[in-house]
């Protein structure tokens, strides 16, 4: 994978989760992000879903994990 991004999001009134996002080419020839890997656990701040977040992209580094295949 190319780029990568973190986003972070609250689902609920202090419930924060991550999402790992990959880059995709979009139709336009507009670079745009997909979600593939997102967070099961609620984090109580930002700053900790931001932290779980960063090592998940560690973690993804060294061990990518299987994600759906791009249309083509």
């Amino acid at each position: 994978m190319g780029q990568m991004a973190v986003m972070v999001s609250e689902s609920e009134p202090g419930d924060f989760r991550f999402s790992l996002l990959g880059a995709v080419d979009g139709p336009t020839g507009l670079l745009s992000f997909r979600p593939f890997a997102s967070d099961q656990t609620a984090h109580s701040s930002e700053m900790e879903a931001w932290i779980a977040g960063a090592s998940a992209v560690a973690d993804y580094l060294v061990r990518p994990i299987a994600r759906p295949k791009e249309p083509a």
